[in-house]
């Protein structure tokens, strides 16, 4: 009976080892559920944040675009001026010359 006493006990052990381990990875597995969780939400966020963080973009995209239309026209306002001054610098010479003609 001792032997079969002995076997018990460490069948007993063997099974109290295993229920051990088996709550432990039960409490693991909870806590990776609760990291899941939390990653989860993280990532929901991030993923908002790059939502508006792309439509900011677009936007200031846009806006640059807008600039860089306005300064090219301006450019083109400023070729056109400067045109026109020495249209003007030219007939102001010619009027000159005439004056001191006359």
């Amino acid at each position: 009976m001792s032997s079969s006493t002995t076997t018990t006990s460490s069948k007993l052990a063997t099974v109290s080892q295993l229920i051990d381990k088996l709550q432990q990875t039960k409490n693991d597995l909870l806590q990776l559920k609760e990291m899941n969780a939390q990653l989860e939400k993280q990532c929901e966020l991030q993923a908002k944040e790059v939502t508006i963080m792309e439509k900011e973009k677009l936007q200031t995209e846009s806006e640059m675009q807008r600039i860089v239309n306005n300064v090219e026209h301006l450019m083109k306002e400023k070729v056109k001026m400067e045109m026109k001054l020495k249209e003007l610098k030219s007939e102001n010479e010619s009027l000159v010359s005439l004056k001191h003609f006359l």
